[in-house]
């Protein structure tokens, strides 16, 4: 990937995704913004296969994501009494 990319633009962001799945070995990279997406998918992917492999592993994102957000409400909870102290 070269330096100095302009990722706000959606062509960039999309060639950015594609460097990401060559260079890892990923068989799909999905890149979700407020106005736009961006993806790359290897070409022996089908596009219905694309689709299944996002739905499997949203429930377990989902549950990552949750269980973050609860340790870190913790901790700035924590912080806040520590601080009070």
């Amino acid at each position: 990937m070269s330096k100095g990319w302009d990722l706000t633009s959606l062509h960039s962001l999309e060639g950015a995704a594609e460097w990401i799945r060559k260079n890892s070995g990923a068989l799909l990279v999905l890149v979700v913004r407020a106005e736009d997406v961006a993806f790359a998918v290897d070409a022996q992917v089908a596009p219905a296969d694309a689709r299944d492999m996002v739905e499997i592993v949203m429930p377990g994102a989902m549950a990552r994501l949750e269980s973050e957000r609860l340790e870190a409400k913790a901790r700035a909870k924590a912080k806040t009494l520590g601080a009070m102290k």
